[in-house]
């Protein structure tokens, strides 16, 4: 940029110069005026030097550039080659992923641990259906657990104990209805206008 700059006021320069150039004509009184040439010949020096400046400047700025391009290329290059590597990397991934989701998800493993003597078996479990077909959406809470039910809708609850349970439908049934749930069963609590 320092060179674009020396360029322009050089410019500048050669351009008043060449405004400001004495023209030569013969004197009123016949006489030759001997200090003009000198001064023509001082100018023309300095715009010869400034041209020679010119010609470096250009000289430098060709350089420059040269070595810009190089640079560029060089850059580009290295660029173009991470870009590769990236898509042979995203490539050996999608290989591998690819290989896991054909790989059986169903295979057996075994531990290398003995199971432990004192297990205790799960205790029996249940489930208890809700379905609501009243007009109105309605809450239950199973054994201290809430569900939320529109109008229509039938939901199942998580496994609980077999055994005693409670629930209660808020605001239509006592608190602490208690109901008993066989193993494996599923109770159907269900929720619809008295007719």
């Amino acid at each position: 940029m320092m060179h674009i700059g020396k360029l322009i006021r050089l410019n500048a320069l050669v351009a008043a110069m060449l405004a400001a150039a004495p023209t030569l004509a013969d004197d009123a009184a016949g006489k030759a005026n001997t200090d003009k040439p000198d001064k023509i010949q001082e100018q023309l020096s300095e715009l010869k030097t400034s041209l020679l400046d010119l010609k470096t400047s250009l000289a430098e700025i060709k350089t420059d550039l040269k070595h810009f391009r190089t640079d560029h290329d060089v850059s580009t290059q290295a660029s173009s080659r991470e870009i590769r590597e990236l898509k042979d990397e995203m490539l050996r991934l999608k290989t591998e992923l690819d290989s896991l989701r054909r790989t059986p998800s169903s295979s057996q493993r075994e531990s290398g641990f003995a199971p432990a003597a004192t297990t205790t078996p799960p205790p029996p479990m249940g489930r208890v259906e809700l379905l609501n077909t009243w007009t109105a959406p309605v809450s239950v809470v199973v054994n201290n657990r809430s569900y939320r039910l529109r109008p229509m809708d039938r939901v199942v609850t998580d496994p609980i104990p077999a055994g005693a349970f409670n629930y209660e439908v808020i605001g239509v049934t006592a608190p602490n209805n208690v109901r008993t749930l066989a193993a494996n069963e599923i109770y159907l609590i269900h929720i619809h206008p008295q007719p």
